[in-house]
């Protein structure tokens, strides 16, 4: 059976053409030719121009780069058109995915602010094996960007231990000229203990009283738990010295009662996200990660310090048959707004997980996400459950081989009748607080009231 379709995937602009030279530049055969009859766009301002552009994707606009070299040099010269990019590298040393970044990024690279990179896999079993050069590249290709985001994600490097070096250390460089970094993502992109933390020093020496966002899940290759407690200390000392922290992504693993406690402590009133990735329970052999499970008062000593804190939870191959439930890790104290679940092969307990879930998290669970290669009339009943139960629940997205072929139908329908139910409750308060205002501040506050008498005069 096929793999289900996504109900719904968010979309990141991606900068990418379907056609391009060898080396990844922009046409140039077609826009250096201009026809000598006068089109109206030719005849529109430069400034009527710009604000029509500003309503295009960075995708649409390198299209549209290729039309003539009046447009072109138009869409390559106006900085703010280049602010945010998205760059994808591709673990497939025959795709042309990496080379087109790396050209971007050298034609661009001065005017971003912010810049996200990620690798683009083929199948899931993919690793990325000839990424080192690419990143390398890449990052020596940006020009000295002014970056105040940088997110680097799902770069599992497996390159030789000397690239690897170059790549931190070029890393290192650029973050150092940062001063004004506010988001920094570095997921799912193993380094070294050591390369890891000298740039997480340089990010807090350049940026630290800017930093916001630091989120860090699958930074360390080796999980903290193999280090001494000093090396595990040294970590949550960095996060806790971050004065200005407004979200946080860590993994599970990497967080203690002491840790949790002392967060809610320096942050009270602050921290508005916490994103917490759960990895790999299943290599260990014995009982003692037990040990480091956060506990129920640690939990609420911080949502009680961050009463507007909202929590995102990533299960990334745990296995669930080593706890009794799911809560165990998921603490039903936590106000957790999204929930993610890739569990890849089947595991008899995924029914009763989804149960639990539903039950705990059932009037603050926004959005769901769940990756699982097979399935029974169990998970299926208790997905629709879920789904059922959970009545703020608007966003699902799945990739599920579902028994009944009726699953996914049935649970798209009652999302998207939720989701239109609550845009037109919005709608309603919105005009509802409109009126009262209007009410308050007089009968001709409003732009219908003040009108009113002209008319009828």
């Amino acid at each position: 059976m096929e793999k289900s379709k996504k109900f719904k995937s968010t979309t990141t602009v991606s900068v990418s053409i379907p056609e391009t030279d060898e080396t990844g530049e922009i046409p140039q055969n077609d826009v250096d030719n201009e026809s000598d009859i006068l089109h109206p766009w030719d005849q529109l301002p430069l400034v009527v121009m710009l604000n029509v552009f500003d309503y295009l994707e960075s995708s649409d606009l390198l299209r549209l780069a290729t039309v003539c070299k009046t447009w072109r040099d138009m869409i390559q010269n106006t900085a703010h058109f280049w602010r945010q990019m998205h760059l994808k590298l591709n673990c497939n040393s025959e795709s042309s995915h990496s080379e087109i970044s790396c050209s971007y990024a050298e034609m661009f690279g001065s005017y971003l602010r912010k810049l996200s990179i990620s690798c683009h896999h083929e199948h899931n079993t993919d690793i990325c094996k000839c990424m080192d050069k690419d990143l390398l590249q890449l990052l020596l290709n940006l020009n000295q960007p002014n970056l105040t985001s940088l997110k680097i994600t799902d770069l599992e490097l497996q390159g030789v231990r000397k690239c690897h070096k170059t790549i931190c250390g070029t890393l290192t460089q650029m973050l150092s000229s940062f001063s004004s970094l506010q988001c920094l993502e570095l997921s799912n992109v193993k380094f070294q203990y050591n390369e890891a933390f000298e740039i997480l020093d340089t990010v807090i020496s350049a940026s630290g009283e800017n930093l916001q966002s630091l989120v860090i899940d699958g930074l360390f290759r080796v999980c903290l738990l193999d280090y001494t407690s000093n090396e595990v200390d040294r970590l949550t000392n960095k996060i806790l010295s971050l004065s200005c922290l407004t979200k946080l992504g860590i993994d599970y693993l990497h967080l203690t009662n002491a840790f949790v406690i002392a967060l809610s402590r320096s942050h009270a009133g602050q921290l508005k996200k916490l994103k917490i990735v759960a990895r790999s329970f299943m290599h260990y052999d014995t009982d003692d990660h037990f040990d480091c499970m956060v506990s129920t008062l640690a939990w609420c000593a911080l949502k009680v310090a961050c009463p507007s804190m909202k929590v995102a939870f990533v299960m990334d191959g745990t296995t669930l048959s080593r706890f009794d439930s799911i809560t165990e890790i998921m603490d039903p104290v936590l106000p957790i707004y999204k929930i993610r679940l890739m569990l890849g092969s089947y595991e008899n307990d995924i029914a009763t997980a989804l149960n639990d879930i539903a039950a705990s998290f059932r009037r603050s669970l926004l959005k769901f996400e769940m990756e699982l290669s097979s399935t029974n009339d169990e998970i299926d009943e208790a997905f629709l459950d879920l789904v059922l139960d959970c009545k703020k629940l608007t966003l699902v997205t799945v990739s599920v081989n579902f028994s009944y072929p009726g699953t996914e139908m049935i649970a798209h329908q009652v999302t998207q009748q939720r989701k239109r139910y609550q845009d037109l409750m919005a709608s309603l308060e919105k005009a509802q607080q409109h009126a009262q205002a209007n009410t308050v501040n007089g009968p001709g506050s409003g732009t219908a009231d003040a009108t009113a008498p002209m008319n009828n005069s």
